[in-house]
């Protein structure tokens, strides 16, 4: 009967040493971010484009006789300098040609040279009436004939000369010379329009791009100059400045299915960054520069609904809905939705939540 006496005790003990108190609760710990203004600023406003490059100068090689296609004298691909031999055609025919060319020339001349002296004695003889009047005149037709004949064999030769001139086919630009599209052996016919290669010199690139006529008639009435306006040529990434250089011509008229007008900007592209035929992003830029607010771009955050920033009042998170404009640097145009005395969390996003209390303090 002891044991069933002792036996409530016993369990009533091991049930108190077992149970442990709760700890007391305890408030989560207020996350700290690093704050920072908006500043105010004036700067150069961009508008970005899409363009296209076109070297400044393109040359198509194109056979001017015709003839098999000898010899190949260049790397596809490499630098060549204007005049550099590039292709050889057959001569043998055209030098033929030349060189009875140049036989007609010198039996031309002999022929002028036996009627002149043959004119100049019957000149002499017609004072004294050894030969008629009739006889001088026709020495002096005859010379004057034969200065013809002389005249025609030297354009004859003229033309001879060309052509075998262009049975060697130099570079008529400096620059840098394409694959070969015509092997050799093949027959090549004159003037024909096959390209033999082609020769790009892109020293300096043209970029083409088109505007809104709207953005156009605002530069007009701001009194800027259209040409002469700078432009920034970047990569895809709208990040990598690829070269710079200025407006040099625009459109006469606007096209009437796009609204837009075409301008021509002229960069320097010394390092050959720029290949021709590709897409740029060109950035357009006014002279006058504007007053505008700028936040970091580390401060801005996106939603379905679209661009908002999180800011601290009275150490308390809000969420301002804002309108962004044009990328500057590390900071972007915000056009509404913030004041200059707001406080941005710039640092610390991850941890915001809107009503929430934050420990705030400058970045």
């Amino acid at each position: 009967m002891k044991v069933l006496y002792f036996l409530p005790l016993l369990m009533a003990f091991l049930f108190t040493s077992c149970y442990k108190k709760p700890d007391m609760y305890q408030a989560p710990e207020v996350p700290t971010v690093k704050v920072g203004h908006p500043k105010k600023e004036q700067v150069n406003i961009f508008d970005t484009y899409t363009g296209y490059t076109e070297a400044l100068n393109k040359v198509s090689i194109v056979p001017r006789v015709t003839g098999e296609l000898k010899n190949r004298y260049f790397v596809p691909g490499q630098y060549v300098k204007k005049g550099q031999l590039l292709f050889q055609l057959e001569k043998e025919p055209y030098l033929s040609q030349l060189h009875k060319a140049e036989a007609s020339v010198e039996r031309a001349k002999a022929d002028v040279a036996v009627k002149e002296a043959t004119y100049k004695s019957y000149k002499k003889l017609v004072k004294t009436s050894a030969v008629s009047e009739l006889q001088y005149l026709e020495s002096k037709a005859k010379v004057d004939e034969s200065k013809a004949m002389l005249a025609n064999a030297n354009s004859q030769l003229e033309v001879a000369t060309t052509q075998y001139s262009y049975t060697k086919i130099t570079a008529p630009i400096s620059g840098v010379i394409s694959d070969y599209y015509v092997d050799n052996g093949n027959i090549v016919t004159g003037n024909s329009g096959v390209q033999l290669a082609y020769i790009v010199d892109s020293h300096l690139m043209n970029i083409y791009f088109t505007i809104p006529a709207a953005k156009y008639y605002s530069i007009i009435r701001s009194k800027e100059n259209v040409t002469d306006l700078p432009i920034t040529v970047m990569a895809d990434d709208n990040k990598t400045l690829l070269s710079e250089g200025k407006v040099i011509y625009h459109d006469p008229k606007v096209d009437l299915n796009s609204g837009s007008i075409t301008l021509k900007a002229q960069v320097k592209n010394n390092d050959k960054v720029l290949v021709d035929g590709t897409y740029v992003r060109v950035k357009l830029a006014k002279r006058a520069k504007e007053d505008v607010l700028l936040i970091p771009q580390v401060a801005v955050e996106r939603d379905q609904v679209g661009p908002y920033v999180y800011t601290v009042a009275q150490d308390t998170v809000e969420q301002h809905r804002i309108k962004l404009g044009t990328q500057v640097g590390e900071n972007v145009i915000v056009t509404s939705g913030v004041e200059l005395d707001d406080n941005l969390i710039v640092s610390g996003i991850q941890r915001a939540r809107v009503g929430i209390k934050v420990h705030a303090i400058a970045q």
